[in-house]
Formats: C-alpha cells, sequence, structure tokens
C-alpha cells in the first residue's frame, strides 16, 4: 500500500480521479499522526531509561577484591565500567550483600549519601582501580564474542561514547550518544578527597548531567 500511494503522488494528474486526490491530500496527516505516536513513545522510553539509571553505584577493585556501593538495594547483575592501561572495560558481575566494615568498601563511602548498601563482586585488578556500575536491560549491552564491548544506553544500535577526566578534587565520567555521539547521555562525579592536576577541558558541558540524569 504505501508503494502504491507514493507512485499514486508522483503520477500526473490527468490520470488520477477526484477520490485519489482526495487520498493523496491526506496522506501527510497519516504520517504526522505516526510521528507524534513515535516522539510519545521515545518520550516515554527515555522517562523509563532515567528510572532504571537513577541510582549512583560506585566501583571499586584491587588485587584482593571487589566491592561496589550503592545508593540504592540492588537486585540484579550489574554491568561495571572501569579504567585499566589506558581502555575501558566491561564485565557484568553479580553483587553479593556484604557488611561495611572492610577496607575495600570503607574507601568508597565517602562518595554518596546515607544510607549505603555493600556488596562484594567477583572481579579484582592487579592495581587498585576506581569505576561505575550500572543496571541495565539487555538491548542497552553490546556484546561481541560473549563479551561486552559496550553501552547502548538509548537503544539505537550505535555504541555509546565514554570519557573520563579530572578536576582539581575528583573524577567527571560521561556517556555521550545521539547524533555523532555528541549528546550527553550521563554523568557520574566521584570526589576524590585529594588535590589533583586537573586533566579536564574548560567545556561546560562535561560538568553538566546528561539527558538520561534525573535532575
Amino acid at each position: 500500500m504505501g508503494i502504491c500511494l507514493l507512485s499514486l503522488s508522483a503520477c500526473d494528474t490527468k490520470y488520477l480521479g477526484d477520490s485519489v486526490h482526495v487520498k493523496s491530500v491526506e496522506q501527510p496527516k497519516l504520517d504526522k499522526s505516526q510521528s507524534s505516536l513515535s516522539n510519545v513513545k521515545s518520550l516515554q522510553n527515555s522517562k523509563d531509561i532515567k528510572i532504571t539509571l537513577d541510582n549512583k553505584i560506585y566501583v571499586l577493585l584491587n588485587s584482593k577484591e571487589g566491592c561496589i556501593v550503592s545508593e540504592k538495594q540492588l537486585n540484579n547483575d550489574v554491568v561495571v565500567i572501569y579504567k585499566e592501561d589506558e581502555k575501558f572495560k566491561y564485565d557484568m558481575v553479580k553483587p553479593i550483600s556484604k557488611k561495611d566494615d572492610t577496607d575495600c568498601v570503607s574507601n568508597l563511602t565517602f562518595v554518596t549519601d546515607e544510607p549505603n548498601y555493600f556488596y562484594n563482586i567477583d572481579k579484582k585488578t592487579k592495581t587498585s582501580i576506581r569505576g561505575y556500575g550500572f543496571e541495565l536491560s539487555k538491548n542497552q549491552i553490546m556484546y561481541n564474542n560473549g563479551k561486552i564491548r559496550g553501552l547502548d544506553l538509548i537503544g539505537n544500535g550505535i555504541p555509546n561514547i565514554i570519557t573520563e577526566c579530572f578536576s582539581s578534587e575528583g573524577s567527571h565520567f560521561n556517556i555521550w550518544g545521539g547524533a555523532n555521539n555528541e549528546e550527553k547521555l550521563l554523568h557520574r562525579y566521584t570526589f576524590l578527597d585529594m588535590n589533583m592536576q586537573s586533566s579536564c577541558t574548560e567545556n561546560d558541558k562535561i560538568f553538566s548531567i546528561g539527558l538520561l540524569d534525573k535532575e
């Protein structure tokens, strides 16, 4: 039917009856209605994504253990993202509830407001590394040969770009997407309680919240 209508709209008018002209004029209205429905669905999806991402999950890995501090209770596996050897890496981990009296967790407790939830994860690294965790749906995770290779938070089939830089006191972790990956989707900040050499540019977008952050 779509091809037929397209062909008719391109036809010379001397071959068309009045009734055909009416259908040709009404066609853009149908497209506009479909477009509105698509926009509403997109907006609703965006709200749903914001809700699922509205939990800050902080990760610390070292040679002895891995742990998580979460602002909300975790009920699902978590995708952790951390930078090792100048590359971002991804792992799916299963949080196991733990007490808050270990060295791993004590080094993370100051980054979030109380109450916090504490978890062990089966992941270690040679050196002490901080990272972030996310509870994501299957269509937000991109795999290659059975391994996580990237994220697609808005589900458009395009992997997001992840960046991290440091201000004088903490880390700014950002996820970018949209057209040419230039839209700020998500921002995470970790206060590190130390004086650091700044590596962030003066671009305000680096420090601002993203489109999927709840204000």
